[in-house]
């Protein structure tokens, strides 16, 4: 009689027409809720009935903490987004475990989705909020993803901020300069080398030395990171603040690109 009226009291407690909630409250995060699944599997049906039955948008999963808004920008799923956002799932959610975490915003910027960027920024995120690559704004023009640096720059983004060059996640880093203004970055030069640095960190910067061959200058900029240069001056990015940043680590800069320091210039 006891499990009968337990059972009894578990079904009436859950979540029509379901029977079990569809957010248990005694999950735990290293699994992923019923909306997880359904927002990876790009199902929004199956996402709606979750919702209205309860589901929580903001639900995190695994050490990263990915809530399911950023698995619709991972599919590039701009169905599930409205979807989400239309349920109250936090436009400014976090995900990432290193202390520079990153937002849904910094990952359509990243890969240069402008509808889904215009979707988040309308639904009220901070187009400053930092991440990896700093502002939004700034994850764009890493990736030089020219459009989507046009909108954020029409929604207000701020052109003069500074930005991480790289993402590491020791003490020591690898050689200087580890931050520079946007103008900096959309001109894609080789960072300064340190052969110690790089054998301990392979891949944590975008533009490691290729194996047996010295680096190779690569002429001016051209094309996409000209645009860019063009759309942030116009937007109020300093020459001045990018040149400066030049001189001050003009060695080994002209050192990676082969070139005197006076040829570099």
């Amino acid at each position: 009689m006891g499990l009968r009226l337990e059972a009894a009291h578990r079904q009436e407690n859950a979540c029509p027409p379901h029977s079990v909630r569809p957010s248990p409250e005694t999950s735990w995060h290293w699994s992923p809720s019923a909306l997880h699944v359904a927002a990876k599997a790009q199902n929004t049906e199956i996402a709606l009935l979750l919702l209205e039955a309860g589901g929580n948008p903001a639900a995190k999963w695994g050490q990263i903490k990915y809530q399911p808004l950023y698995l619709a920008a991972a599919n590039r799923d701009l169905a599930m987004m409205k979807l989400l956002l239309d349920h109250g799932a936090p436009v400014d959610g976090v995900f990432g475990c290193d202390g520079a975490s990153e937002t849904a915003l910094h990952y359509a910027c990243s890969t240069g989705h402008v509808e889904m960027i215009e979707l988040i920024l309308e639904h009220g995120t901070d187009i400053e909020a930092q991440g990896h690559y700093g502002t939004a704004l700034g994850f764009a023009v890493h990736h030089r993803k020219l459009d989507a640096v046009r909108c954020l720059l029409g929604w207000g983004a701020e052109a003069t901020v500074t930005a991480p060059l790289m993402i590491y996640l020791d003490n020591e880093g690898p050689p200087l300069p580890h931050t520079a203004d946007l103008l900096y970055v959309a001109l894609g030069l080789r960072h300064p080398s340190s052969p110690s640095w790089h054998a301990s960190h392979p891949s944590d910067i975008s533009n490691p030395p290729r194996a047996g061959t010295p680096a190779e200058w690569e002429g001016l900029p051209l094309g996409t990171e000209q645009k860019l240069m063009a759309l942030l001056l116009f937007y109020g990015a300093s020459k001045e603040t990018t040149m400066e940043t030049i001189h001050t680590h003009l060695m080994p800069l002209a050192k990676e690109a082969l070139h005197s320091e006076e040829e570099f210039l």
